[in-house]
Order: structure tokens, then sequence, then C-alpha cells
């Protein structure tokens, strides 16, 4: 039990990483993009069904991605 504990805890730690991460990626990809507001679309979130015109996932992937490759020894 103590070790299960102990493994979920790890587990907040790092999905705490992640999305800090990725808002602080968003907050440097929005500055100049300028949306008034970036929502997810995961299962569970309140969108059911938007326009697929502004859908900005690809380009949000690409560069997430190259954020990451950037910055990875500082998260």
């Amino acid at each position: 039990d103590q070790l299960l504990g102990e493994l979920g805890e790890e587990e907040q730690v790092m999905m705490n990483r992640i999305f800090n991460s990725i808002n602080e990626f968003l907050k440097e990809f929005n500055a100049d993009k300028k949306y008034g507001m970036i929502i997810s679309t995961s299962a569970g979130s309140p969108v059911m069904i938007a326009d697929p015109s502004l859908n900005i996932t690809d380009e949000v992937v690409v560069k997430l991605n190259q954020y990451y490759a950037t910055h990875k020894e500082n998260l």
C-alpha cells in the first residue's frame, strides 16, 4: 500500500510538471497569436462540437515538440 501511494504521488508530480510545461509553452505560443481562448477537447471536456477551422491542434503539437526538444533538460 505504501509503495502504491508513493507511485501515485510520483505520478501526480510528473503530471503536474507536464501540465505546467504545456501551459508555459501555450503562453509563449499565444504571445503573437493573441487567441482569446485555447481550449482542450480531450475526453471529458465541455466541448462537444466545434468548427474544425478553429482547430489549432496540429500546429500546437508541432510547436510543442520543438519547445520540448529545446527545454527538456529543464523540465
